[in-house]
């Protein structure tokens, strides 16, 4: 009866939402978030919140469960997490967390039980004053009780609001200001906005923020529409006691930010990331708790990531130092696929939940479709981790949940239009000018291999060894050598060259480059290397041009927002903490949209730098 309740309240809701009567729509918003609720559960095969909590939520903690789990903790009703924040006490345990990674359990764990002094070591171990992100989750673990000798409100506020921007918000790098980020800002400064030097750049982040506001009252983040920045905006805005419903600032053309949020909603509790596509789970977890951050504020409820009294759950004692060094890159068990509707208990995550507050620059879950960043999904936003950008320094993030090509050249060749070759291309020179150079020269290698079979069997009887075992012995291995030759992709140099922009009219020329100095002491992979493609090619046509000329390892996404770079001579992203990655520049400046939109010019210089800190360490 309560999941019948729940779904045909949602129903009407929903019905005078999308009909565009959000605005008039009565201040309880239960329905929405029951019916998102009711959508997340039953895609991992449950029916009620109870054992949605005790399974799925306990079996992924700490990877892909903890921001539903933030939900239900604010959602309202009371809910046991004692599963849950046993399973996440164990998990950093096992497997020892830096970066925002540390601080996001430390903060589920603050906001489920007894974080046994989780909290307190995080916050002295991993706090960086040089990154917005850290001090963004500093803050949220300060304003839940956690103390450092290190670190306090007043130095973390003064090192937050040290990076304000001219334009009056904030950015993960550059010089204009990022919805996302700004968003986050004021959701970890809301406790203090009282504080007059809070106040005043609260006051210039929230003009920011309304000047920015899209006529459907919804925001854009890297030049997409997207509900995942919409929804950072509301849950800021509701933790600053602001109600976007009343404030003429945030009305635009009679939308609201909700309106804005509710414009990506597919009717049936999920969101997508852009208008016409399907179901995201980013998408969908971020909108759900906004909504939920707007009832509490009209229940005076307080900020979304401010707990109060904890529920009561057995103390546990969790490893009371977090390791200064990088965890080892081997990634969780990967879940199974996820059915939609499902027919099982706990199936894989979806590949979002692990990067709330914003698109996600992590890759999706192992497992899942595609790497997995922070995706920042691409859902075009920018935030880290928990909210980890989508266009990461002009690289678009994999949408999470998104369907995805995965492609890898050099070692899994790939073609330019994303199609697989399942083994390692054998390059091989030969004459350009021959029609089929790659037939030809396969059959010079299976002549080669017959006529090495008959120098053995030449050699069995001249020596006197003609049992039949050997003459056996010799068939086979002629036969495994010539079935080999014959499913190898084998091309000439030209040809392997040409499977990816190569030149042909009109052409530019552009310089490339690719290292990972920051993790690497000798982390030159290719020093800056002219290459002559085709114009009006991309920043990512350059790159995979130049790793297949050059015979260097590239993973990478095909997205419905262009070519995603995963991997770079088997170095990967996440590989080197939650916010690590590869990242590009044109002559020097990070792109603000995704390297496979990015188109070049003559005499661009195109670096792709590893970074260990979202760019912050590039700089």
């Amino acid at each position: 009866m309560k999941r019948f309740v729940r779904g045909l309240t949602s129903f009407i809701l929903l019905a005078s939402l999308l009909a565009g009567s959000v605005s008039s729509a009565a201040d309880d918003i239960d329905p929405a978030i029951a019916s998102t609720l009711s959508y997340i559960e039953a895609s991992q095969g449950y029916s009620d919140d109870r054992a949605f909590l005790d399974g799925y939520c306990a079996q992924w903690a700490g990877r892909v469960s903890d921001w539903y789990v933030l939900c239900l903790r604010q959602y309202g009703p009371a809910y046991d997490f004692t599963a849950y924040h046993n399973a996440l006490s164990d998990y950093v345990k096992k497997e020892p967390q830096t970066g925002t990674s540390a601080m996001r359990c430390a903060l589920l764990l603050m906001a489920t039980g007894d974080d046994g002094g989780y909290a307190d070591s995080v916050l002295g171990s991993e706090t960086d004053t040089d990154s917005i992100t850290t001090l963004i989750f500093g803050m949220h673990l300060i304003n839940n009780g956690a103390v450092s000798p290190k670190y306090n409100a007043d130095s973390l506020i003064s090192a937050i609001l040290d990076k304000k921007l001219s334009d009056g918000g904030w950015a993960l790098f550059g010089s204009t200001s990022d919805i996302d980020i700004t968003a986050m800002v004021l959701q970890a400064l809301a406790p203090h906005k009282y504080r007059a030097d809070v106040s005043s750049a609260a006051d210039g982040a929230l003009s920011l923020l309304s000047a920015r506001q899209n006529a459907d009252g919804d925001y854009n983040s890297f030049g997409t529409d997207n509900p995942e920045s919409t929804a950072q905006v509301l849950t800021a805005l509701s933790a600053l006691g602001i109600d976007c419903r009343k404030d003429s600032r945030y009305i635009k053309n009679g939308k609201t930010v909700i309106d804005g949020i509710m414009k990506y909603s597919l009717g049936d509790g999920s969101f997508s990331h852009t208008v016409g596509t399907g179901a995201n789970p980013t998408a969908t977890v971020q909108a759900l708790y906004s909504l939920i951050s707007y009832k509490m504020l009209r229940e005076n409820r307080g900020s979304l990531y401010v707990f109060g009294k904890t529920p009561s759950v057995p103390k546990t004692t969790v490893a009371p130092t977090v390791p200064k060094t990088t965890a080892s890159p081997t990634a969780p068990p990967a879940p199974p696929a996820a059915t939609v509707p499902p027919t099982a208990a706990p199936t894989a995550p979806p590949a979002a939940a692990s990067a709330a507050p914003t698109t996600a620059y992590a890759p999706p879950v192992p497992g899942t479709a595609a790497p997995t960043v922070p995706a920042a999904s691409s859902p075009a936003s920018t935030a880290a981790t928990a909210a980890a950008p989508a266009a990461v320094q002009g690289q678009t993030a994999l949408p999470s949940g998104a369907a995805s090509d995965n492609y890898t050249t050099a070692a899994a060749a790939a073609s330019s239009d994303g199609s697989v070759s399942a083994s390692r291309e054998t390059v091989m020179s030969m004459d350009p000018a021959k029609k089929d150079g790659s037939l030809s020269i396969k059959l010079i290698i299976m002549i080669g291999e017959c006529a090495a079979a008959a120098v053995a069997v030449v050699w069995l009887i001249v020596t006197g060894r003609r049992k039949p075992v050997n003459f056996v012995v010799t068939g086979v291995v002629l036969a495994l050598a010539l079935t080999a030759t014959a499913l190898t992709d084998v091309k000439t140099k030209s040809q392997f060259e040409s499977d990816t922009t190569v030149p042909s009219g009109e052409t530019v020329t552009v310089t490339v480059s690719i290292d990972c100095l920051t993790v690497e002491e000798n982390g030159c992979i290719l020093p800056p290397t002219q290459f002559e493609i085709s114009a009006g090619a991309t920043a990512f046509d350059a790159v995979n041009y130049a790793c297949r000329v050059k015979g260097i390892q590239l993973d990478s996404k095909a997205t419905a927002n262009g070519a995603y770079i995963a991997g770079i001579n088997y170095l990967y992203e996440k590989q080197h903490g939650d916010l690590s990655g590869w990242m590009y520049l044109v002559n020097g400046v990070f792109p603000s949209v995704g390297c496979g939109l990015y188109n070049v010019s003559d005499g661009d210089v195109i670096e792709w730098r590893y970074s260990t800190n979202i760019g912050d360490d590039l700089r």
